[in-house]
């Protein structure tokens, strides 16, 4: 998707999905997982160096979070200023 907007000269905020835990066994992942795939991913958007398209954290919705993977997206998103 990135790299469609990137393409496209379409202006994008754009983030993975987290979540680990209340929903189906092929749309979570393990806490672990998550976050190194939402680090892979900010810095794949980021390694694009195009201001149009930027990397944001998104964490599914409270239900689907545990407080590990909240946690840990905050610091990434302090890392990472996005």
């Amino acid at each position: 998707l990135a790299d469609i907007a990137m393409h496209k000269g379409q202006r994008a905020f754009i983030g993975k999905v987290c979540m680990d835990r209340n929903s189906p066994s092929d749309y979570s992942e393990t806490t672990a997982e998550a976050l190194a795939g939402t680090e892979a991913f900010i810095q794949y958007v980021r390694s694009l160096r195009t201001e149009l398209v930027q990397p944001v954290i998104t964490p599914r919705f409270i239900p689907t979070c545990t407080p590990e993977l909240l946690q840990g997206l905050g610091k990434l998103a302090r890392k990472y200023d996005c």
